[in-house]
């Protein structure tokens, strides 16, 4: 016989001796990777770093000796106790006061096939995670739940104050929420709610005693810090959204289900797509030939510096594309390109001046550092600011602003309906940003009436880092069941 206690955000196992099956599902192993330094002889070094998520700790109640680790685990600590054949007992100790659904208050709103499996599963499970793609409706059911849980408290966090300042508009303008039971905690806001939207890292501020937290982005959240942050609700129930459950180099992704438990539904792309809730991706793969070979180097930054950002040929490549996608296209398409780095936007800007850039706001060092190394011209360009930021977005949003450069600050979460074409121009490696930046191309259009995103991306062939980059990024979109056609340069 087996006892599950139930005590929030972490539960306990009896007899404790039972947990010893389980060290190495609650234990995440973090990789490390050293920069060559005098500390390490100048040698790349790769270090592994257990993280315990289990402990040992005596019951309160009875005084027994208990098995205890983070909550995402009991599904499957679960599942194989029962696979023994052991009976269990659960004890509910922390509740969660969630209570029944309404489902009758969602009225007459039509759910495509797996928005309803996502809504019934959160109704019935005691967390987990679904698996959505960009595009695939998560925000209609988040509306849906604060509708159908009409006085619990519902936090839901998003991992930058743009996105949270839309979703934030979002559920005020439904006409069955008032403005008093939507908060905002982040990027200045600090007002707590029934329902409360905060930002990724201000989300301890939020009421303690949430009944459900809604976490989007979820892969955003993989670190000891943010376990530290759950921590602080004392009773709900967590669910993640993200298009991107691993994946991260780092080892970090086997924190998802310490946090919150076992993927409960899953849809790729082309399940979006056949039910028409995004649209298919078109890659057009460009060879970039030109650049310096970088063998012998093993600095990330440096790198990224001579081969990706400064490297001259790769960016007038980048811009003659962009040009003739201009042409292509037509003056009524947008044409969105992204960088990693904020150097790299005013580079491309200067050569494409139609497009203005989008970034973090740029201190007077950094423009004169960037004025040094030619990568900024004070006489024809001018550093975006965060009013600047804001601005863009909603011009681009609307369809006012047709083309942007733009880093990091676009990355995710922003939803630009009509954007017909997506440059990658950063050359990074991560599968996560290969699905997450180009989830900028699949809304439907405004109309309702686009048919295809285009996404022109460029093989670096010129050094072996570069190229394992490029393999790397073409995998994942062909896993994604995207079409990759090669071009000629």
């Amino acid at each position: 016989m087996a006892t599950i206690l139930r005590l929030g955000r972490l539960f306990a196992l009896l007899p404790a001796e039972l947990g010893e099956r389980y060290h190495e599902l609650c234990t995440v192993t973090l990789v490390k990777q050293e920069r060559p330094s005098r500390d390490n002889n100048w040698q790349k070094k790769t270090t592994y770093d257990e993280r315990r998520l289990w402990w040992y700790d005596k019951d309160s109640i009875t005084g027994q000796d208990a098995f205890c680790a983070l909550a995402g685990y009991e599904a499957a600590i679960v599942a194989d106790l029962t696979r023994l054949g052991i009976p269990i007992t659960i004890e509910q100790r922390v509740d969660s006061g969630i209570g029944r659904p309404e489902f009758a208050r969602i009225g007459n709103v039509q759910l495509r096939v797996h928005q309803k499996e996502m809504l019934l599963k959160v109704c019935s499970s005691n967390g987990g995670v679904f698996v959505a793609a960009t595009g695939s409706g998560k925000s209609t059911l988040i509306k849906l739940l604060a509708r159908i849980f009409p006085t619990i408290k519902i936090v839901i966090t998003v991992p930058s104050v743009d996105v949270a300042k839309d979703l934030y508009e979002s559920l005020t303008s439904q006409p069955d929420l008032t403005t008093d039971e939507v908060g905002f905690i982040g990027g200045g806001g600090k007002r707590n709610a029934r329902i409360t939207v905060a930002v990724t890292h201000s989300a301890e501020k939020c009421y303690q005693d949430a009944n459900l937290v809604l976490c989007d982005e979820a892969h955003m959240m993989l670190t000891e810090r943010f376990i530290k942050i759950l921590n602080h609700f004392s009773r709900a129930k967590f669910f993640a959204f993200t298009a991107t459950p691993g994946g991260k180099a780092d080892g970090s992704d086997g924190f998802m289900q310490a946090l919150f438990g076992q993927i409960l539904a899953e849809s790729d792309y082309q399940d979006s797509v056949d039910v028409k809730s995004v649209v298919p991706i078109q890659v057009r793969q460009v060879p970039s030939t030109i650049g310096p070979n970088l063998t012998g180097c093993d600095r990330d930054d440096v790198r990224e510096s001579l081969g990706i950002i400064r490297n001259k040929a790769r960016n007038e490549l980048i811009a003659k594309h962009t040009r003739a996608l201009m042409a292509e296209l037509g003056p009524d398409a947008q044409v969105l390109v992204m960088v990693s780095k904020v150097e790299h936007a005013y580079r491309l800007q200067q050569l494409l001046p139609e497009f203005v850039t989008v970034t973090a706001s740029v201190s007077a060092e950094q423009v004169q550092k960037f004025t040094r190394v030619g990568a900024f011209d004070p006489a024809t360009q001018s550093p975006c600011t965060s009013k600047d930021r804001e601005q863009r977005k909603h011009d681009f949003s609307t369809g006012k602003l047709k083309y942007a450069i733009a880093n990091s600050v676009w990355e995710r979460g922003v939803d630009f309906k009509d954007l017909a074409c997506l440059v990658r121009a950063d050359g990074a490696r991560s599968s996560i940003k290969a699905v997450q930046i180009t989830g900028r191309l699949s809304r439907t259009g405004s109309a309702g009436d686009k048919q295809v995103g285009l996404l022109i991306d460029f093989y670096d062939g010129f050094d072996e880092s570069c190229k394992r980059r490029s393999a790397a990024r073409f995998a994942e979109y062909r896993k994604q069941g995207w079409q990759v056609d090669r071009v000629t340069a």
